[in-house]
């Protein structure tokens, strides 16, 4: 049984074809907004190095990015729309720009926990959202005929053969998705490797041994991580004590902070409030670092420190 490509159906009816028209006129561009209204999109940006911002969301809202971009290609067979095409081939761009070298492509683990990947198969949907992504390519690719989705999709699941092909039952994704994913890649592609791997993946599944304690130790290493988001989330957005009880001023740990020391400008009329942020500047200065985050750095060489002021 083969599937039938989505550019050999065509729909005419009296109830299916009014609703696929507002679809494609009107519902997919309201999820695109969502996503962006919900940062989902922004997490990729943050990825990429373009934007300077905290990464929100659930460690699993890549997928919804990709869901959408699944459709959104799909809607291209049968709807001829510019403006849809613009924001796919955007999305696309950017995210070409947020993968790794190597094909990895997950915002939660990039953003927040760089270096670490796979640590919690059964519970964080790495290859969850991965399998997104590839669904994602192989329609754009059927719809489109284009390569640009489709060659990162390709990159991302060769990471996946050299960090999953003949691994052992450990090695299993806790939310099936990946194994129709690399299906359909190999339908496109025929390489072979992508049907293997989806093989193992699938007779792999329910060998894990004492499963309840390995499920146990990757609930446990979750909330951990989790909790470490939080905390980086009080450090990135601080609240902190009133301006004039700091002998130093607080940093941010963003991670691209300014070329200078947080310069603090107050719109305010009360000088004692001014004076005081400018004294614990000042004393900043003094010890010759230069802080935005908790990782301190020598001064720029045209840093001149803060002029000193009479009270």
């Amino acid at each position: 049984m083969q599937e039938l490509p989505a550019r050999k159906v065509t729909v005419q009816d009296s109830f299916w074809s009014p609703r696929l028209d507002i679809n494609a006129r009107e519902a997919i561009f309201h999820q695109w907004d969502q996503l962006e209204a919900s940062r989902c999109i922004d997490n990729f940006r943050i990825a990429a190095g373009e934007l300077d911002s905290f990464r929100e969301g659930w460690f699993f809202s890549d997928s919804d990015a990709y869901k959408w971009l699944d459709a959104a290609s799909r809607i291209l067979v049968t709807h001829s729309s510019t403006d849809l095409l613009k924001l796919v081939d955007n999305f696309i761009a950017l995210l070409g720009r947020a993968q790794a070298p190597d094909g990895y492509l997950f915002t939660y683990n990039q953003i927040h926990f760089p270096g670490q990947r796979w640590v919690s198969l059964q519970v964080e949907h790495e290859l969850y959202c991965h399998g997104h992504l590839i669904e994602a390519g192989v329609s754009h690719f059927e719809a489109t005929g284009k390569r640009d989705l489709l060659d990162i999709v390709v990159k991302a699941a060769d990471l996946l053969l050299r960090d999953f092909l003949n691994a052992g039952p450990e090695k299993t994704d806790g939310h099936e998705e990946i194994e129709i994913a690399l299906l359909r890649l190999h339908n496109v592609t025929r390489k072979e490797d992508y049907l293997e791997l989806a093989r193992q993946f699938i007779e792999r599944r329910g060998r894990i041994p004492n499963f309840s304690v390995h499920m146990t130790r990757e609930w446990q290493e979750s909330k951990k991580r989790s909790a470490q988001v939080q905390e980086m989330r009080k450090e990135y957005v601080k609240q902190h004590q009133d301006h004039r009880e700091f002998r130093l001023p607080p940093g941010n740990t963003a991670k691209k902070p300014p070329n200078i020391n947080q310069r603090w400008y107050l719109s305010a009329s009360e000088d004692s409030i001014l004076n005081s942020m400018l004294q614990s500047a000042i004393r900043k200065s003094r010890l010759g670092m230069l802080c935005a985050s908790d990782t301190c750095r020598r001064p720029e060489p045209h840093f001149t420190g803060f002029h000193p002021i009479r009270l």
